[in-house]
């Protein structure tokens, strides 16, 4: 009732209890026929493979035991959101998804691939392209403004969940989520046709809270910027080292009674006092006011 065992290329699994998608466990390659069990606390697997070619570190018997501080990313074959967004996360510079104890679903963004209900968010300087396998592509980019960091959540502390502060866009100066998506276009060869979505009320205001964390562990007064929302300054000559006292140290800033709109825009102006670092965003929660 809390697990679901499978495999997915590797070892698979659905949390039911998060229900935030499919997430893997690497190193070994799991059976034809279920062969994880959980039981006592321990997820065993005994070794299903051995006339497997499939050349995966682990090739034999393993009992796994869990481990909050490990980095656990899933993906999820749930479509495009075509009603409107009540509740999302976009954990900047996340390498997959995750959901929150909260309800909420974080979404890798800008998405690094795979299967995933992202709805439509607009960055600018738009991110390199993730198919662009080119070496010299993000060094020619305008993009290359736009970078992403990353550290293990062990190494953070501070308000938030530390897989969200973990990771950040720096170089950010402005990002656009669609909250009411456009009607879904329908398609005049399915058979038969699917009936018409009746689209449900929009939220007529949001709470949109701001995770930032310093994550290159610059100075208090090295980075400072301003962050608008909605068009309205939010955070005025923002500094997130000052505010979290001290790097790699989360914080969070909450806004109530933003204005809900078709698309929601964050943008973040760097201080003339600090003009040698570019802002640093980590993540944006978006949930709608009853």
């Amino acid at each position: 009732r809390y697990l679901l065992t499978f495999r997915s290329a590797a070892a698979g699994y659905f949390d039911l209890t998060g229900d935030g998608g499919t997430g893997n466990i690497g190193g070994f390659k799991s059976g034809c026929t279920s062969n994880l069990i959980a039981a006592g606390g321990v997820l065993n697997a005994p070794d299903y493979t051995r006339t497997c070619r499939c050349s995966y570190q682990n090739q034999t018997s393993l009992a796994l035991v869990h481990d909050p501080s490990v980095q656990s990313w899933h993906f999820s074959a749930i479509g495009r959101p075509i009603q409107p967004i009540r509740r999302v996360g976009l954990n900047l510079g996340a390498p997959g998804d995750r959901a929150a104890a909260g309800g909420t679903l974080w979404l890798d963004t800008p998405s690094v691939g795979g299967a995933s209900p992202d709805p439509v968010v607009r960055i600018t300087p738009a991110p390199p392209d993730p198919e662009s396998f080119l070496p010299e592509a993000p060094a020619l980019s305008p993009a290359s403004a736009l970078k992403t960091v990353r550290r293990h959540p062990s190494r953070l502390s501070g308000d938030g969940p530390a897989w969200v502060t973990a990771s950040a866009l720096t170089g950010l100066r402005r990002l656009e989520v669609t909250l009411i998506p456009d009607p879904p276009t329908p398609d005049p060869d399915a058979d038969p046709l699917p009936p018409p979505v009746k689209p449900l009320p929009a939220p007529k205001s949001y709470t949109v809270r701001l995770y930032f964390a310093e994550l290159e562990e610059r100075l208090p007064g090295e980075r400072v910027f301003s962050v608008a929302v909605g068009g309205k300054v939010a955070l005025k000559d923002f500094d997130p080292v000052k505010a979290a006292g001290g790097p790699l140290r989360g914080i969070v800033r909450e806004l109530r009674g933003v204005k809900g709109a078709k698309v929601l825009t964050i943008s973040l102006t760097p201080s003339p006092r600090a003009p040698k670092c570019k802002p640093i965003l980590n993540g944006i929660e978006i949930v709608a006011e009853p």
